[in-house]
This record gives structure tokens, C-alpha cells and sequence, in this order.
């Protein structure tokens, strides 16, 4: 009996040591700062409580009295506060007060303190957080408020400030009451009175354009209002949304500006112009009768060639240049030696010599306009251009020549995204149905590798029968492989994303591609050692390199060949960034360039298509190149490829480059995967699912209650909520679904730990789960192992809440 005890006491002191060792370790890794205070002095610091008060080191600050900390003028009230705490009056006190560093700057902390049991004596936990930024961000604010409410009120024009809704007028400056004639105080007690100023005729207008325009930033009215005294303003009114970091209008902000006296000064110019046209139009008749009719009717022609901006040729059928009007230049020769010219001149490309000879003959043949485009060599690049060409004589044409080089450029942009989004379409379509497909497989794969570990086990040690099993499990990993790309094509599979630098990466997969690709293909490498850091999956961005360099050194195969690889950072502007389908800005590009045999137009087409491939049978799956097009999607970034056949090939990535490097944390694992009779109410809809699921448990050491509908499993759970220890459910079920299962669960037990499982990659986000108070997802297929560290976290996580009971 007393051996029982004995080992009852170890059992409970391991225990509360291995407690005191959580708390210390997690007091120690803390963000906040620590402290706990006895007899007015501090006995224990940790790291952010040292870093806090700039110490330096723990003896700086161990031992010391804890009012050296503290900002004088807060000693009698702190001292007042911790006495309560210390006699009971106050379990906790929440407090912002100021501190001293160990070099005796100030700043502001937010404090939290409780009574600290010690066996040496009462003691006081207190807890530092460092609000000097914010207190500093708080008075900035309202010195910013303060200018900006004086500058808004210094200002001629109306500044004006309300929610989207227009429920209520926030703010208006005083302005408005010098312009609109009525008092601030009326429009905040009635926003509507603006709009009762409004004139009749203009009132409609207004309130459309201010419910259409004014969330896009495009609100720019000009409209009347009437005053009480009957006078009519004319108002410049301009609106523009203010977004927060989600995106979310939160505010509408406008300036109003009476621009009556320049209204008036356009009607009197308005007016004069119609005067000076009545008298030009007086006098035109009066010169059409004059002797200098023809000469005036050629200056008129003349004026009104200048005024276009297309080039105009008169040319003799012969193609002399007879004359010419080019006000803006792009003509086929120099402007001083045209007049007299001919066709004929050597400066003029023979194509377009031709085309323009050809054109002339058929317009005075036919007097049809006949119309034609051509291009001409130019600095930067050949200007494309359009032709009419109408017969005006027996033996001459009048040929009007324009620059249609944007227009064209234009056209193949509109075309280009045309086809990114036929693309973008075509692969969402197909990504929905491989997300569907791969659901099911999971389901499915589950079951084939989660028996056949169960049977690998019974049949361990028994020859043939074992090899079998061991194939089966094999066949199931490679099925497993195969979803998980088509997941990753379609964009539903999840991954851990942290902030990294490209280059190591590359570095890695090319040296594993150097001995995998024959000697005759040199690798070429330039990688920017000081590249900005991106926020990507390290072994996507791999597969992303080994699928586009090993589809390289296949396309040079039987030669030799150059792989070129470089990576940089670069700056897209908003032209170029468009092009990619991108938000302009900062971006790592990793160019992958091969001197291969190149794609024609129908390949390239569908080289990101699942399944397509141009290699044999039994040579690809055609999953590489979609596999990357959904790692870089996945990835807010974008995929350029240009290809000529015998040339070769050129793949653009762009990754969203990031400020600065963030650190990434890693949590330790130090825990078994089995249960010690733990009972675990087990939920999927598949049946085969639940009878494997039953006997892993079983086998891992837990009580299992099990059940095919979400349904049932609820009513058993809620005639019997303490039962339980922990609930492992699927996601996606019919009836009921896992997530409305767990939250009707965690409403009669909120520390019921619960474990979630889905076939889907992205159906809900461990931010989602996080929310719901759920432990981290398990994706199928899972192995047993995976299953039993699920299930242990979701336990173990909850003892920590509970403070290890």
C-alpha cells in the first residue's frame, strides 16, 4: 500500500514540476514582459521583461526595489494599488501607468497584476506591455486632427465628411454657411437640408450621380442651389471614398467651391462667341461674292488641313507629289523635299512604293475610296499607318494618311487579356471540377491506406503476405502524390507560406537538377544574392524550378543546349504590370530560358491544360505545367511564356516582393502519439471511414463511440456532454455540417477539444478553424501517426488553457 502512495506522490510531483516547466517556458518565450515582485523588491525577470527595462542583463534588475522602475509621480498610487492586491481587495488591477528603463528614459506601459502565490511569502505578478507607440500614435492623431479642423476652416470651400449611407453629416466646415446661406447646426441636426438646396432642375442628377459615383471616387457635379433669400449659386462638388485596410468604404469625403463668378464669366463668353460667329458668318457671305473668293476658299481649305492631325498628300497618278499638309509630321519623306517628289524615291520602302501605286491606279480607275495600311521604319520601332485614298482630278488623288500605331498596340493588349482571361476562366473551371474529384478521392484513399497500415500490422513477419501490403500502400502513396497535384493546380490544397529569399531555393533545385540532366546542357545561373524577401512556399518554389527546368532539359534532349537561369528583383510599372495581369509595384522575377526546340502557337495555347503533354505514353502525366501555374496563382503572382519553334523557350514568374524580412516561428513537438482511454466520439458520413477510424483509435489506445450521421452523433453527444473527451469529425457531411456540429457542440462544452477532417485543401482556413475555437485541420488522406498527433494536440492544447488539469 504504502509502495501505491509512494508512487502516487512522484506521479503528482513529476507532474506539477512538469507544469512549473510549461509555465516557465512559456513566461519565458512571452512577448510581454514578466515580472514578480516580493517584499517591494523584484525577484524574478523574464527576457522581455529584461529587454523591456533595459537592463541588459537579469542581475541588473533582479533584486533591485521595484519603485527604481517607476516614474515618481506614480509611486503613492502603485504602491496604493499593489497593497490591495496583496490584502485581498483586488484579484486583479488593470492599470496605464509610467515606468523608467534602467538608463532612466520614460515610457508607457500597460499593466496587469495579480497576487503571486510563493512559498516565501505574498508575492505580485506583474505584467508590462509597451504602449509607448501607441500613446505617441494617440497625441499625433490629435495634433493631425487639430491642423486639419483649422485648415477646414480657414478655406473658402465647404469641406464635408459622411458615413456611405448618408445617414448623417459627421462633419462641415463653416464655409458652408457664407455659400449655402444656412446654418452648420441645421444640416447636422437634418443632412436632407442639403439636398433641399438643391435646385429642381438639378436635383435628380445629383442624387443619382452622388448614389453611383461617389463610392468609385468618380463624383464631380456641378449643380445649383438656392438660398433662403432666393438666390440661385452655381456649386463645384467633388466626393471620394476612404477605405480601410480591408478594403471597406467607411467614409465619404467631399470639398463644395461656389463657382458662380466663373459660371458667369463662361454665359458672358458663351455670349460673345455666338455674337462673333453671327458677324463671321455676316461676313463670309459678303467675301463669297468678292473677287478674292478663290484665294480666301484656298486659305479656308488650307487652315482647316492644318487643324487635322492627319497627314494630307495630292498626288499625280505618276506618283509625283503635287502638294501636302502635315501640321504634325509622319510623313513618307522629309517636309522640304516632298513638293516634286515621286514615289519613285528610294527613301520610300519598295512594299510601300507598291501598296500606294496599286491603291492610287484603283481610286481613280474606280472613284471608289480605297483605303490601305502600312508600316514605316522609325526611331523606336515602325509606326503603323492607315491610308484613304479618294480620286479629286482625272489624273490625281487627294491621299489622307493617319498614325494608327496605339490604336493597333491597343488591339493586340485588348487581345492579350482577351486571352489571359479565356485562360483564367478555363483554368478556374477545371480546378472546381479536380477540387470536387480529388475530395472524393481522398475519401477513398483514406480507407485504402489507412487498412492497409492497420493490415501491414497484423500481417508483419509473415513473407509474401507483407510485400503485398507494403505494394498496396505504396500504389496508395503514388494516388495520394497524384491528388495532391491536381489540388495544387486547382489551387485547393494548402500550404505554409513564410517570408523567405528566392535564391537559396533555386540554389538547391538546380543542384539537384545538374546530375539529373545530361552533361551536353550547361546550366547558366544569375541570382541576385540581395533579393528582396517573398512570402512562398519553400518546396512549391522548388517543384516551381525542377517542372520548368526539367521540362527545359527534355526539350534540348538529344544535343547540346543552354539552360539560362536568373532571378532579380524588379520594379513593374502600370503598363508592363497589366500586361501581367498584376497590381503595380515591387516583384522578385525568376526568368527560365532554354535553347530548345520551341512550341508553335497550338501548343502553346494549352500548355498549362491538366493532362496535356506532348511526350509519349508512359513520359509525363501533363500535370507538371499545371501544377506551377497553380503554385504561382497561388502564390498572387503571374506566368509569361514565349516560345519559337527551333528557337526555344522563355517562362516569366513574378512573386509579390515583400517590405522587410519577418521572422517565422516554430513550435517544438515533444509528445506521444497514443491515448490513454481517452473516449472519442468519431463522425463521417462514409461508413467505410468510420469502421477504419474506429479500429485506428482503438489501436492507438482510445475509447471510440462512432457514428455515419452528424445527426445522430449530436444527440448521442447531447444526452451524454461529459462523456467525451474529445470529438473528431469530418468537414463537409450531409444534414449537418462538421463546422455547424462543432459550434452546436462548443455551446454546451466550450472545452471540448475537437478535431477536424477534410478531404479539401482550402473548404476552411486554420484561420477559420481558429475562429470556430477548433485544433488544427487533419487533410485526408492521413496515416495513423498523423491521426494520433492530431488528436493529442487537440488534447494537449486544451490541458495548457486549463493550466495542465
Amino acid at each position: 500500500m504504502s509502495d501505491h502512495r509512494s508512487d502516487g506522490r512522484r506521479r503528482s510531483d513529476d507532474a506539477l514540476r512538469q507544469s512549473e516547466d510549461r509555465y516557465r517556458r512559456l513566461v519565458d518565450l512571452s512577448p510581454d514582459a514578466v515580472l514578480i515582485v516580493q517584499a517591494g523588491r523584484v525577484i524574478f525577470a523574464n527576457p522581455a521583461g529584461v529587454r523591456l527595462l533595459g537592463g541588459g542583463d537579469n542581475a541588473n534588475v533582479v533584486g533591485r526595489p521595484a519603485l527604481d522602475f517607476l516614474h515618481p509621480d506614480e509611486h503613492r498610487v502603485v504602491t496604493m494599488r499593489m497593497n490591495e492586491v496583496l490584502d485581498g481587495e483586488r484579484s486583479t488591477v488593470f492599470q496605464e501607468r509610467r515606468y523608467l528603463r534602467f538608463d532612466g528614459t520614460p515610457l508607457d506601459v500597460e499593466v496587469a497584476a495579480t497576487l503571486y502565490p510563493d512559498p516565501a511569502g505574498p508575492a505580485i505578478q506583474i505584467i508590462l506591455r509597451d504602449i509607448t507607440a501607441r500613446k505617441t500614435a494617440e497625441a499625433a492623431s490629435r495634433e493631425s486632427e487639430e491642423r486639419f479642423r483649422q485648415i477646414a476652416e480657414s478655406i473658402d470651400e465647404v469641406f464635408w465628411i459622411t458615413p456611405p449611407d448618408k445617414d448623417r453629416m459627421i462633419y462641415v466646415s463653416p464655409a458652408y454657411e457664407q455659400i449655402w446661406g444656412r446654418s452648420c447646426s441645421e444640416l447636422y441636426a437634418n443632412p436632407r437640408n442639403w439636398l433641399a438646396a438643391v435646385h429642381p432642375d438639378d436635383r435628380d442628377r445629383v442624387i443619382h450621380a452622388a448614389m453611383t459615383k461617389q463610392a468609385e471616387g468618380t463624383y464631380d457635379e456641378e449643380y445649383r442651389i438656392v438660398r433662403p433669400d432666393g438666390a440661385e449659386r452655381w456649386i463645384r462638388d467633388r466626393a471620394f471614398p476612404l477605405r480601410d485596410d480591408a478594403g471597406t468604404i467607411y467614409r465619404v469625403v467631399g470639398l463644395a467651391e461656389d463657382i458662380t463668378a466663373r459660371k458667369t464669366v463662361e454665359s458672358e463668353i458663351r455670349a460673345l462667341s455666338e455674337q462673333l460667329e453671327a458677324r463671321v458668318v455676316e461676313r463670309t457671305v459678303q467675301l463669297r461674292d468678292a473677287n478674292e473668293a478663290l484665294r480666301k476658299a484656298d486659305s479656308r481649305q488650307r487652315a482647316l488641313l492644318n487643324a487635322i492631325p492627319d497627314v494630307v498628300f495630292r498626288i499625280h497618278r505618276d506618283g509625283t507629289f503635287l502638294d501636302f499638309s502635315a501640321p504634325h509630321g509622319n510623313t513618307l519623306l522629309p517636309p522640304d523635299r516632298i513638293i516634286g517628289s515621286n514615289l519613285a524615291d528610294p527613301a520610300i520602302p519598295a512594299e510601300v512604293r507598291a501598296a500606294l501605286t496599286s491603291a492610287i491606279d484603283r481610286a481613280i480607275t474606280s472613284g471608289l475610296v480605297v483605303s490601305l495600311e502600312y508600316a514605316l521604319p522609325a526611331t523606336g520601332g515602325a509606326r503603323q499607318c492607315e491610308a484613304r485614298i479618294v480620286r479629286s482630278g482625272p489624273e490625281e488623288v487627294v491621299a489622307t494618311v493617319r498614325d494608327i500605331t496605339a490604336r493597333k498596340s491597343a488591339e493586340v493588349h485588348r487581345e492579350r487579356l482577351e486571352q489571359q482571361l479565356r485562360q483564367s476562366q478555363k483554368m478556374e473551371a477545371i480546378g472546381t471540377l479536380a477540387g470536387g474529384i480529388a475530395h472524393d478521392f481522398n475519401n477513398i484513399l483514406t480507407a485504402i491506406l489507412g487498412y492497409a497500415e492497420l493490415l501491414r500490422a497484423q500481417v508483419r513477419g509473415q513473407s509474401g503476405v507483407e510485400e503485398r501490403v507494403t505494394e498496396i500502400a505504396k500504389a496508395g502513396a503514388r494516388a495520394k502524390d497524384l491528388v495532391a497535384q491536381i489540388l495544387t493546380f486547382s489551387r485547393r490544397q494548402e500550404h505554409t507560406r513564410t517570408t523567405m529569399p528566392l535564391g537559396p531555393a533555386i540554389d538547391e533545385a538546380l543542384k539537384l537538377l545538374r546530375a539529373a540532366i545530361p552533361a551536353s546542357i550547361e546550366i547558366d545561373a544569375e541570382v541576385d544574392p540581395n533579393l528582396p524577401p517573398v512570402l512562398a512556399d519553400a518546396t512549391q518554389i522548388h517543384q516551381v524550378v525542377m517542372n520548368l527546368a526539367a521540362n527545359a532539359a527534355a526539350a534540348m534532349a538529344g544535343g547540346p543546349g543552354r539552360l539560362r537561369v536568373r532571378c532579380a528583383a524588379i520594379e513593374l510599372d502600370d503598363a508592363v504590370a497589366a500586361d501581367a495581369g498584376l497590381a503595380a509595384g515591387l516583384y522578385v522575377r525568376l526568368v527560365i530560358e532554354d535553347t530548345g526546340c520551341g512550341m508553335p502557337p497550338e501548343v502553346l495555347e494549352r500548355i498549362f491544360d491538366p493532362f496535356f503533354t506532348t511526350k509519349g505514353p508512359r513520359e509525363g502525366t501533363g500535370l507538371g505545367l499545371s501544377v506551377v501555374h497553380g503554385i504561382v496563382k497561388a502564390h498572387e503572382g503571374a506566368i509569361q511564356v514565349e516560345s519559337r519553334v527551333g528557337e526555344g523557350t522563355v517562362f516569366r514568374i513574378y512573386f509579390p516582393a515583400l517590405p522587410e524580412r519577418q521572422p517565422v516561428r516554430v513550435r517544438p513537438r515533444t509528445r506521444t502519439t497514443e491515448g490513454q482511454g481517452e473516449h472519442v466520439l468519431c463522425v463521417d458520413d462514409e461508413p467505410a471511414l468510420v469502421e477504419l477510424l474506429r479500429d485506428q483509435l482503438i489501436s492507438l489506445g482510445y475509447r471510440v463511440t462512432a457514428h455515419v450521421s452528424p445527426v445522430e452523433a449530436l444527440a448521442d453527444f447531447l444526452g451524454r456532454p461529459l462523456d467525451f473527451d474529445v470529438l473528431l469529425t469530418d468537414l463537409t457531411m450531409p444534414g449537418l455540417s462538421g463546422a455547424d456540429l462543432a459550434e452546436k457542440v462548443l455551446a454546451v462544452r466550450p472545452d471540448l477539444p475537437i478535431v477536424m477532417a477534410t478531404g479539401y485543401g482550402r473548404v476552411m482556413s486554420e484561420e477559420r478553424a481558429r475562429e470556430l475555437g477548433l485544433r488544427p485541420l487533419l487533410y485526408k488522406p492521413f496515416t495513423m501517426v498523423a491521426l494520433g498527433d492530431a488528436i493529442q494536440d487537440a488534447l494537449a492544447s486544451v490541458r495548457a488553457e486549463s493550466g495542465g488539469n
